[in-house]
């Protein structure tokens, strides 16, 4: 498996939704009949960072500014996925899911979690540390999350990424 960033226009994935281009799954889940969101992969980046990322439905332009380019490379080499979702980072490795708030300042995610009654050990071994967390938070006041979708899938994190909306814990 390889890493990729995900990259959509949600205003598209809505109107698509609201035209009845959509079907369910056998488990109940909305699918639609094909992505509105670009994959891009490692070797993809610079070329992403020079034209922009354009919704190939509406032309809308997100401008990849350094400061995204920045924690989309380093995201590149971590070992757990990324989803921004409004106003939380989730985050899983594929046997741990949690979503941090934007704006929350983090010392450690080992004690944002105890928080939440989850202890672990060596937790900055195999999840973000303050310092990820910061870059993310960083890059993400560089875009509207209303508007756009960024999802960073680790190539290299222990399962694939499955989405759990609703299924995150936090710390609130």
């Amino acid at each position: 498996m390889f890493t990729r960033l995900i990259l959509g226009c949600r205003h598209c994935e809505e109107q698509l939704k609201t035209t009845k281009g959509y079907s369910y799954n056998t488990n109940g889940d909305l699918q639609l009949p094909f992505s509105t969101r670009t994959e891009f992969k490692e070797d993809e980046l610079t070329e992403l960072f020079t034209n922009h990322y354009h919704c190939p439905f509406c032309g809308e332009s997100l401008e990849i500014t350094p400061r995204m380019m920045k924690c989309i490379t380093n995201l590149f080499q971590k070992n757990f996925h990324v989803d921004i979702q409004n106003d939380f980072i989730q985050i899983t490795n594929g046997e741990l899911s949690f979503a941090v708030p934007v704006e929350k300042e983090i010392n450690s995610i080992k004690e944002f979690l105890s928080k939440s009654g989850v202890q672990l050990e060596n937790a900055e071994q195999y999840l973000p540390t303050k310092d990820d967390i910061e870059l993310i938070q960083i890059a993400i006041r560089e875009f509207d999350t209303s508007k756009w979708s960024f999802r960073i899938e680790s190539g290299k994190a222990h399962e694939p990424f499955v989405s759990a909306t609703g299924l995150w814990f936090n710390g609130i």
